[in-house]
């Protein structure tokens, strides 16, 4: 029946509670990915300006798949030829398994992971093909046509754990995407 729907999220504030839950979960997921996104930062300061911050952009109210990010603009620039600044992503994704060639995943994926924006693609495509032995799995961005390197996570302590390999990653890599800013040749 239709109304006992309507009537189910009323009794006890079933939907108010829902609701609150949902504000829980995104202010936890957040601080996570700081964690995550401010060991990166630590560990490469020489690819950050020293007071950057991350933006928040949380989307749990639209019709796909849900999502948790925060960038982190670096000082580097795309290439020689294109000063277009580089952004360090860092994020949980939720998304169609087979999205990511990925059959083993029942349900959604949970994609925690970080990405470059803005990158150049000969640059991205050196990463990848260095990252072959990690313990990480890359797949195209949803968002766009960056690479994502990833892991799919199903607790806290898999988040924690791919974390630090992330963090590991970005720092074994993370230099070798772009130019400084010095080297634009429209300086």
């Amino acid at each position: 029946m239709p109304g006992e729907f309507l009537t189910k999220g009323l009794e006890s504030d079933r939907y108010m509670k829902a609701r609150q839950l949902i504000e829980q979960f995104d202010k936890e997921i957040e601080v996570e990915l700081r964690k995550i996104g401010e060991e990166m930062v630590a560990q490469n300061r020489e690819l950050f300006d020293e007071e950057v911050t991350g933006s928040k952009s949380i989307s749990t109210s639209s019709n796909t798949f849900p999502f948790a990010r925060i960038d982190y603009p670096m000082t580097k620039i795309r290439s020689r030829e294109n000063d277009t600044g580089l952004i360090l992503n860092v994020h949980l994704y939720w998304d169609d398994p087979r999205n990511y060639n990925r059959n083993d995943i029942d349900g959604a994926l949970r994609a925690l992971g970080y990405k470059i924006k803005n990158v150049d693609p000969t640059d991205e495509q050196q990463v990848v093909s260095e990252t072959r032995d990690w313990p990480i799995q890359t797949a195209e961005n949803r968002f766009g046509g960056e690479t994502a390197f990833y892991k799919h996570v199903s607790s806290v302590e898999e988040i924690r754990q791919t974390g630090e390999k992330l963090v590991d990653h970005f720092s074994a890599f993370g230099a070798e995407y772009g130019v400084s800013q010095s080297s634009y040749s429209g300086n």
